[in-house]
């Protein structure tokens, strides 16, 4: 699998060697017929992209800072659908204000567009930025154990921090993307209860590097921010499980949890069942219930991904702030579409569950 893996990697190195920077600024748009695929144009040549979701909000995000994806999404299909014309125009306003780096293949005749980027951008070589990362590591207690995550779009590798003395597992995802300028370096944290393996939601990295392919790269000191990260994951999250050991569940608030959550009335059967048997382990308190949840979103096998992941998320949160700011926190409870981002909200709002 390592060596698969290592191949992978590469072969994308090897692949994106091919690839030819196009600095555009004068420049005509036009679609394809069926409005899947824009075409840019320059004095040289014509450049194609299918409008796949990463080509259209790397466009948008130049007609409209700031933009984030779904928004980007919704104005692009209205406008496409509405006025083509007008939206040719704003692509070609956009790029000619801010000259662009096409980011091109050569395919037969056609030059496809991998990517769209600015001018600051850097191309990382994959295989290169991973020796350095190795190099690295062994200074700051990150141990390299060879296992690795392969997704459509990139690959991705899990370290584990050596921390002996702690109730949880730390493991660490670096991301290996392709280098179309959508797909950043990001890192996620990886958090597992040691007792139960109950697995607890990813932690996005706050530390940001290689996110925006520029001359600041700094592995070094990245590797050093994301340490003293780790560690303070580590000690919040013990600190919060011995609270969450220590704060009796309040009945009141567990009855409007039940009320509110999302999930169908068997699922919440399997977690009053799990929930009896933590109980009988560790009393009658939040960390029981957190565990419950976390168990379940873990390893109940009878039960789609949907359920799992709201449960497990749920645990976690719960973990983490407390029952009583779980439940009181927006960001959990569902719109009137019951989800939105394509994101999964665990709670029902107060004036829907009582109906």
């Amino acid at each position: 699998m390592k060596m698969e893996t290592i191949k992978l990697l590469t072969d994308l190195v090897d692949y994106e060697k091919n690839i030819t920077d196009i600095l555009v600024q004068k420049i005509n748009v036009s679609f394809n017929n069926s409005n899947s695929s824009v075409i840019i144009t320059d004095n040289k040549d014509s450049y194609i992209a299918q409008l796949n979701k990463n080509i259209i909000h790397q466009i948008c995000s130049r007609i409209w800072q700031n933009i984030n994806r779904f928004t980007a999404l919704d104005k692009w299909e209205n406008i496409i659908n509405s006025n083509p014309d007008y939206l040719k125009q704003l692509i070609k306003i956009a790029i000619e204000k801010n000259p662009t780096i096409l980011r091109v293949l050569k395919n037969g005749n056609n030059n496809i567009i991998y990517g769209i980027v600015g001018q600051s951008y850097i191309p990382v070589n994959q295989i290169e930025y991973r020796n350095e990362l190795l190099i690295l590591m062994k200074n700051y207690n990150i141990l390299h154990i060879s296992k690795f995550i392969i997704n459509k779009r990139s690959v991705s590798e899990i370290f584990q921090m050596n921390e002996i003395n702690s109730k949880i597992r730390l493991n660490l995802l670096v991301n290996y993307p392709i280098n179309d300028g959508y797909h950043g370096f990001h890192s996620s944290w990886i958090r597992e209860i040691i007792i139960c393996t109950n697995g607890l939601s990813e932690i996005q990295s706050k530390i940001s590097f290689h996110q925006k392919h520029d001359s600041q790269l700094n592995i070094e000191q990245y590797l050093k921010n994301i340490f003293f990260e780790g560690q303070n994951i580590y000690k919040n999250t013990d600190e919060n499980i011995i609270k969450a050991k220590e704060t009796k569940l309040d009945n009141k608030l567990f009855a409007e949890f039940m009320q509110r959550l999302h999930v169908a009335t068997a699922s919440k059967e399997r977690l009053l069942n799990r929930l009896k048997t933590e109980i009988m382990d560790t009393n009658n308190t939040e960390w029981s219930l957190s565990q419950a949840l976390t168990w379940i979103g873990t390893h109940e096998r009878h039960m789609h991904n949907r359920p799992k992941f709201i449960l497990k998320e749920a645990g976690t949160k719960i973990l983490d702030l407390t029952l009583q700011k779980y439940l009181e926190d927006e960001n959990n409870v569902a719109t009137e579409n019951l989800y939105e981002g394509y994101s999964y909200k665990a709670l029902l709002p107060k004036f829907l569950s009582k109906n």
